[in-house]
């Protein structure tokens, strides 16, 4: 007890000599659109950097005026977010303003952007046009699932609380509905190669989205799953079924549960390429939901009959890593990864570190589709190879669920490069983004850099390529981990060549901000 009133006694005493210095946060929340000040909303001040002995509950509410503001913020950087209902939650982002905290002043004239969300409205139809009534309409972007609704007796339906983007509007059929009515996707198809996307704007209805449902024959995936291993306890398992689709097919996926007699029937399915997925958990001490067999299916304009998913026990990939240097490597600094390419079910990442000999094993993987990624923190030193039964997959995709387990070989050579360069205007904060050729589908390559006094930015340890530099206002994450975002912005980088052991300069003319939101919002990445 002594000890306890000792400590407490130190820890007041240091809160006396020590005090958190603190400052305060003036400022208004706007419509993005049309500028007019916003009352009610959640205004929060997330902390970049800040100078303090704990984290304070940050927040507070936009008044009748639209402004807010806040006192005792520990001194600090911090970004500004706001949230109020029937406006798109706010993520950070570009448009997440910064404000510099600093002691016994206030920050004032503060502007937080909220955007206010979209619709879509119509009405689903029969081949005779007559309306559809418990239809399931939903919006789906390239990338997620947007809201649903179910039609009325008169076939009306309104999709709410949409971001700004482009959309797929899709129709299922009521449970009873007469006849062989399928899945519809604006505007009569039953492919997204076919159908049209929606344009919704911010704070805007897209009107008279009508979908005339589509009659089409149906069929059936039916087969087994083979013996579970010895020592499984468990015999329950799902056979799920996706889409080969050019977006995110995990709202579209459908599941059945494998029968006792280790069967399965998937009905209803129209003529196209699917992916077969048997997940489980073998018994109480493995993992649930893993992966347990996978299968590429192409179904015609007939049932496929007798499929067998052979269960796969959790595969090892082990590797060796080789250094080609003239000075002794400390290859415990190389760290290997498997990222899984498929994201359902929920994937799981699989990390190996590597011993001083330069041995590894990945291992516990799911028989599914990966990258296998090497990294490493070795000053100039670049990952020069990633090679799989003789096969360089560095920056490719390999099908463990086809080849099974194999040997890795990876090498890492000396010679790395480095691009050195200014941001126009100087003065101004600024980020150095450097894109390679080659990009993960999660942004994995990508480099960044942000300007030091002077505007200047330095990236090291490069692997020699081809790559696009940008520069822009300010980064926080989000759009440069998108391809779709990359793609469209490739037209505006400055292409940048190196080699081994070179040292490029380079001279870069920050973006126009509102150039940069356009690019992301057109692809619903809540930068409007």
């Amino acid at each position: 007890m002594r000890w306890v009133l000792v400590l407490l006694y130190a820890a007041a005493l240091h809160a006396q000599t020590n005090p958190v210095q603190t400052g305060g946060v003036n400022g208004r929340v706007t419509n993005s659109v049309t500028g007019d000040l916003v009352p009610g909303a959640t205004v929060k001040l997330l902390p970049l950097r800040y100078t303090g002995e704990q984290t304070l509950q940050l927040q507070t509410s936009s008044q009748a005026d639209g402004g807010f503001h806040l006192d005792s913020v520990p001194v600090g950087t911090y970004a500004a977010t706001a949230e109020k209902e029937g406006f798109v939650a706010n993520q950070l982002d570009t448009r997440s303003p910064l404000i510099t905290v600093q002691a016994g002043q206030i920050a004032t004239d503060i502007t937080v952007q909220v955007t206010p969300q979209g619709s879509i409205a119509g009405k689903v139809v029969d081949d005779e046009g007559k309306p559809v009534q418990g239809a399931h309409v939903r919006a789906l972007s390239a990338k997620k699932s947007g809201s649903n609704a179910v039609s009325d007796e008169a076939g009306n339906f309104r999709l709410l609380k949409l971001p700004p983007g482009d959309y797929y509007v899709l129709a299922d059929p009521p449970q009873k509905a007469p006849g062989e009515y399928v899945r519809t996707i604006f505007p009569h198809s039953l492919s997204f190669d076919d159908a049209s996307t929606i344009q919704v704007a911010a704070g805007q209805s897209a009107t008279d989205i009508d979908i005339r449902m589509r009659q089409a024959a149906t069929y059936h995936i039916r087969g087994k799953i083979s013996d579970p291993p010895d020592g499984a306890t468990n015999q329950k398992f799902r056979v799920t079924v996706l889409p080969k689709v050019s977006i995110d097919p995990s709202s579209l996926l459908r599941s059945v549960a494998v029968s006792p007699d280790r069967t399965f029937d998937i009905p209803g399915l129209v003529p196209g390429n699917y992916t077969l997925r048997l997940t489980g958990q073998l018994n109480r001490t493995g993992r649930a939901n893993r992966l347990l067999a996978r299968q590429d299916v192409e179904l015609g304009a007939s049932s496929v009959e007798g499929l067998v998913l052979e269960i796969t026990p959790p595969l090892v990939l082990n590797g060796h890593v080789t250094a080609d240097s003239q000075t002794p490597v400390n290859l415990t600094r190389v760290r290997m990864m498997a990222v899984p390419v498929e994201e359902v079910p929920r994937p799981t990442q699989v990390f190996a570190g590597v011993a001083a000999d330069g041995s590894f094993a990945l291992t516990n993987l799911d028989p599914g589709v990966y990258q296998i990624r090497a990294m490493t923190n070795l000053p100039g030193m670049y990952i020069k190879s990633v090679v799989f039964n003789q096969q360089d997959i560095l920056g490719k995709d390999i099908d463990l669920s086809q080849t099974g387990a194999g040997q890795l070989e990876v090498l890492v050579r000396s010679g790395a490069a480095e691009v050195d360069g200014i941001i126009e205007p100087v003065g101004v904060p600024a980020l150095a983004v450097l894109v390679p050729e080659s990009v993960g589908r999660d942004g994995f390559g990508v480099k960044y850099g942000y300007t030091g006094q002077g505007g200047t930015f330095s990236l090291r340890d490069l692997a020699p390529g081809r790559y696009s530099a940008y520069a822009v206002d300010r980064f926080l994450s989000g759009p440069w981990t998108n391809n779709d975002f990359l793609r469209d912005i490739a037209n505006l980088g400055t292409g940048v060549q190196v080699d081994e052991n070179s040292r490029q300069q380079v001279q870069l003319q920050k973006l126009p901000l509102e150039q940069v939101r356009q690019i992301a919002g057109r692809l619903g990445l809540l930068l409007p």
